[in-house]
């Protein structure tokens, strides 16, 4: 019984010691202890705050996510008209464009990359101002009694402005809002300080304007007129001496001699234009 006990522990002792020398060659790696795997990681925003807007002006905005790559970046609601989501990377995502419609605009961007949860921006508002009127065409030319005037005031701005008018118009123009355009055959000379105004949802811009319009001495007789009366409005704003109220028309008699002296007749005093 004592024999058999002292073989088998010279036989472990014998396999311990041919295991030590083989690792102690080379000739067994025993594996080493690996690190747990890491767990997955769920998206994450980390800019996610785009700033307002102005219509007609380039505008950039860049998403920034953390997690797994690549990550999903998927808008939803109603974005800027003009705006458009692209650019993207595995954690970016650029929102560029020129926005063109002034307006406040609700969306969201969702990041998705296969974990759970997916990370939602929440609710973001971006507000596109607009611009405000500027003329580019507001000093309008001064006229004279009897011709044919026309004028067009140009204002630009976002949303196109409407215009309006306010104050004396020389008699016989017409000032057109849908068009801009002042025009018709004024008749009566003077100075007249008149406003136009440009005006959108981001205010209103004014245009003080002032027109004269110059009087005329009457045309050199026809042949055949010679001795014929007629009235005209008078070559500037004229008052009669004695009333001193202001004359709106003249009583002229054209007489020729060669062709060169008109006389005005004024409440029976003559009034006898320069040779020309």
């Amino acid at each position: 019984m004592t024999r058999t006990r002292k073989v088998r522990f010279l036989g472990a002792s014998l396999a311990a010691t041919l295991i030590a020398a083989v690792v102690g060659i080379g000739l067994v790696t025993l594996p080493k202890p690996q690190p747990a795997a890491a767990a997955p990681t769920a998206p994450s925003f980390t800019a996610d705050s785009p700033p307002n807007g102005t219509a007609g002006t380039a505008y950039t905005y860049t998403f920034v996510a953390s997690g797994d790559t690549p990550i999903t970046f998927t808008p939803s609601g109603t974005l800027p008209p003009g705006l458009t989501f692209n650019s993207a990377t595995p954690t970016t995502v650029t929102l560029s464009g020129n926005p063109n419609t002034p307006g406040s605009y609700n969306f969201a961007v969702t990041a998705s990359n296969g974990v759970l949860p997916d990370a939602p921006s929440g609710p973001l508002t971006v507000v596109i101002a607009g611009v405000k009127p500027t003329f580019t065409a507001g000093t309008p030319p001064n006229g004279t009694a009897g011709t044919p005037y026309t004028y067009t005031f140009v204002a630009t701005g976002n949303p196109t402005p409407t215009l309006s008018e306010t104050g004396p118009l020389p008699p016989g123009l017409i000032f057109t809002p849908a068009t801009g355009v002042l025009a018709g055959t004024p008749n009566t000379p003077g100075t007249y300080p008149f406003t136009v105004t440009a005006t959108n949802s981001a205010g209103a811009t004014p245009a003080n304007a002032s027109v004269t319009i110059s009087g005329v001495g009457p045309a050199l007789p026809e042949p055949g007129q010679c001795g014929r009366s007629t009235r005209v409005a008078p070559p500037r704003p004229w008052r009669d001496p004695c009333s001193q109220k202001q004359v709106k028309s003249l009583k002229i008699k054209a007489f020729c001699e060669k062709w060169k002296i008109v006389e005005f007749s004024l409440f029976g005093r003559i009034l006898i234009l320069p040779s020309r």
